[in-house]
């Protein structure tokens, strides 16, 4: 899976859950979720990705 955006500054995922900012939970789930996952730029702007392999994908 890929989401990309038109922001060329790269996300910074958050230390826990708990934190209140508005940004970068998103990434504290891909984090915990993913078997793999990055953030790469591309043109004006980024891509953040990940992948589940198909034992994760089932569990799901």
């Amino acid at each position: 899976m890929e989401v990309r955006d038109f922001v060329g500054r790269f996300p910074r995922p958050r230390l826990s859950a708990s934190d209140d900012s508005t940004h970068g939970r998103g990434l504290f789930l891909v984090q915990s979720l993913a078997d793999a996952w990055g953030v790469r730029s591309h043109g004006v702007g980024k891509a953040v990705w990940f992948e589940l392999s198909q034992e994760t994908a089932d569990a799901a």
